[in-house]
């Protein structure tokens, strides 16, 4: 089977600029968020948002494990992190092993 050389250089060439341009809309749909969650979380700035009194929720638990795992992560002073606390956190919560679990 016979390949055009150009028209398989077209197919690759928009293909890269399709995925560019993926990439730049993802960036701008998420940096923003990004941003706010890591100053929230980083500054406590959150604390005054939880509900401790949700029958359903962690009392705030899950938010302070996710805020440490956000200062580590922003800091830059570790190597490597494990989200392991947060996932136990996650798992001894109903809801959340609900919505993990479909």
């Amino acid at each position: 089977m016979e390949y055009n050389v150009v028209y398989v250089l077209e197919c690759l060439v928009t293909s890269l600029v399709t995925l560019a341009l993926l990439w730049v809309i993802l960036n701008i749909t998420i940096a923003p968020f990004v941003a706010v969650t890591q100053k929230m979380f980083s500054d406590d700035q959150y604390q005054d948002d939880i509900n401790t009194e949700n029958p359903l929720g962690t009392g705030g638990k899950l938010a302070v494990i996710f805020a440490n795992l956000m200062r580590n992560l922003w800091s830059g002073k570790e190597r490597s992190l494990s989200p392991y606390k947060l996932k136990v956190r996650m798992h001894e919560n109903k809801m959340f092993c609900a919505l993990l679990n479909r």
